[in-house]
């Protein structure tokens, strides 16, 4: 079976699910945990007026980016995967859907733009994935540069990192100095990466997505220093 078959059969699988999703939502009895969140962020005024986006792994764009798209004046989509890629154009017809890897993308200075005021990183959570990736450790801390003066970083957090491989809990010990920090104890290492980008961490959320993972997302501040 070949993997673009492979990602075709994903593609109808998931359009269907989404389908049913958006026809229950219809009658305001379900809520995805995307709008969730964004209707989070609203309330606590943390909602950019204009937002400027950039989806690091959108996939096909159906679950994460199909829920905030419409809102976006401007919404980048990367995804690596070409089946992905291609429906994600057709799916979400708003985005700038750039094919290809994002965190070299960031590493290398090579998005579209020069800052968002959203940032979302919904990495795979099989790890490691791409490149050796592990969640989304290597897009720190050049990510940071790409922040506006005011904006948001959404991170996918592993809350409860059950049937982890060996090498995984490693690669979150050496990021968070410990394989299983709590929230606290992750945004406090974010923070401090933040704070060496001469920048501010006003707030944290975290909204729970599932019993293992869940939105960490940084509300950050401070005029981005002059590169």
């Amino acid at each position: 079976m070949s993997r673009n078959f492979v990602d075709y059969k994903q593609v109808a699988k998931d359009f269907l699910k989404r389908q049913c999703i958006d026809f229950i939502r219809k009658g305001n009895r379900l809520q995805t945990p995307m709008q969730i969140q964004i209707n989070t962020l609203r309330c606590y005024g943390y909602l950019p007026q204009r937002i400027i986006a950039v989806e690091l792994f959108g996939m096909h764009g159906l679950w994460i980016v199909k829920d905030y798209a419409d809102i976006c004046t401007y919404l980048e989509l990367w995804e690596i995967n070409h089946v992905y890629a291609t429906f994600a154009k057709e799916f979400i017809k708003k985005a700038v859907v750039v094919e290809g890897d994002s965190i070299r993308a960031v590493l290398d200075r090579k998005l579209m733009r020069d800052r968002y005021n959203l940032i979302v990183s919904d990495n795979p959570m099989g790890s490691p994935y791409g490149d050796n990736y592990y969640e989304h450790f290597d897009l720190f801390p050049s990510v940071l540069d790409y922040m506006d003066d005011r904006g948001v970083i959404q991170l996918n957090f592993i809350h409860n990192p059950i049937l982890l491989s060996d090498k995984h809990m490693q690669k979150r010990e050496t990021f968070y100095g410990k394989a299983k920090p709590t929230i606290a104890e992750a945004a406090d290492i974010y923070g401090k990466l933040i704070a060496n980008r001469e920048r501010i961490l006003e707030d944290v959320l975290f909204l729970p997505r599932n019993d293992r993972i869940g939105f960490l997302t940084l509300i950050i501040r401070g005029e981005r220093p002059l590169k």
